[in-house]
């Protein structure tokens, strides 16, 4: 007994050929794509940045102000309090004010405060920690999260040479140790 052979066909359309499922597909996407943008775009995001501020207390001091803008579209945040981190881990809080008040301070959708703080406590800081200023970060703290920022070109020069004099009157009342007070400490003669 001898069987021929059966040959089986598939009989179908292109997948190219259906326009309705391609469109809903792409509608779907496109939909998914616009719910993931307005919830992402509906709440409060800030930018921080520090910059070189001047104020007049008797005479004129150049301090730093760390400025936060909320970029949110409709989304308000309470921003708690700012401090700058030294390092990877170090935070500093410096004493200051957000215009003329403490925090906490509510920012609505594109607002934005300026938390001033004094130099020399900064540079004190980083003189008795041992760092340096290109180690530090503004960082501004919400109830969410934190949001780092960057010191602009200006608010950098006043930091270095706020930290220069301050290291330089270190230097004088703690003079560094060389190798003959070293080795005077070890063996006192």
């Amino acid at each position: 007994m001898c069987a021929d052979p059966i040959q089986v066909e598939l009989v179908s359309k292109p997948w190219w050929d259906a326009p309705l499922p391609i469109l809903a597909i792409l509608i779907s996407v496109a939909s998914l794509l616009y719910t993931w943008w307005a919830r992402r775009s509906d709440r409060a995001s800030l930018k921080v940045k520090g910059s070189k501020r001047e104020t007049h207390r008797g005479s004129l001091q150049e301090n730093l102000a760390v400025i936060a803008t909320n970029s949110g579209f409709t989304g308000t945040t309470v921003v708690d309090g700012v401090h700058i981190r030294i390092g990877r881990k170090d935070p500093f809080r410096p004493a200051g004010h957000i215009d003329g008040q403490k925090p906490p301070k509510t920012l609505g959708p594109w607002e934005s405060m300026d938390f001033v703080l004094v130099t020399k406590e900064l540079a004190e800081h980083l003189v008795s920690q041992g760092r340096k200023p290109q180690h530090t970060k503004p960082i501004v703290t919400t109830g969410r999260k934190h949001y780092p920022g960057k010191w602009d070109k200006e608010a950098m020069e006043v930091l270095v040479s706020s930290y220069k004099k301050v290291k330089e009157a270190a230097d004088k009342r703690n003079p560094p140790r060389n190798l003959r007070t070293r080795v005077r400490e070890l063996w006192p003669l």
